[in-house]
């Protein structure tokens, strides 16, 4: 199966809570993470972060690291998702999609029961796990602490 959309998982450390953006699919009936096609002349990460940029209205920074790929369902058939970690710097107020979709930030927990894909649920899982790793609550990156 080849890669066929890419997305993200935006994220920032607030209160001392990894907190996840959320957006419904376009039926408004399921919260997904920000995905989609990918686009010719533009690379996966640019076509993530157009992507983030459109469905939810995240500016931020995409981490170096690869790219998780999950197996999603879209219309009852399987399709191979690139999630990259994106460290949320804004959230407008105004965004392309922002009369199609709905926008929620809520912690990761609370993202793991409100997503229904397994491959999404595990892309949050996998960021929750990598932040908290040897008991640390907060994030470091280059640059210091990640608190928004």
């Amino acid at each position: 199966m080849s890669l066929d959309r890419v997305g993200v998982v935006a994220w920032r450390i607030h209160g001392g809570r990894l907190q996840v953006v959320l957006v419904r699919n376009l039926n408004g009936d399921r919260w997904i993470l920000p995905k989609g096609r990918l686009t010719r002349g533009l690379s996966k990460r640019e076509v993530a972060l157009l992507e983030a940029w459109e469905e939810a209205g995240v500016s931020g920074y995409m981490s170096p690291r690869k790219g998780l790929d999950v197996q999603i369902q879209r219309m009852g058939c399987a399709v191979r998702l690139r999630l990259y970690e994106v460290r949320i710097l804004g959230l407008a107020k105004r965004w392309p999609e922002r009369d199609k979709r709905a926008r929620k930030l809520v912690t990761a927990r609370r993202a793991r029961s409100l997503l229904s894909d397994p491959g999404m649920i595990l892309a949050v899982k996998t960021l929750e796990q990598r932040m908290v790793r040897g008991g640390r609550r907060s994030a470091r990156f280059p640059g210091g602490d990640l608190s928004t």
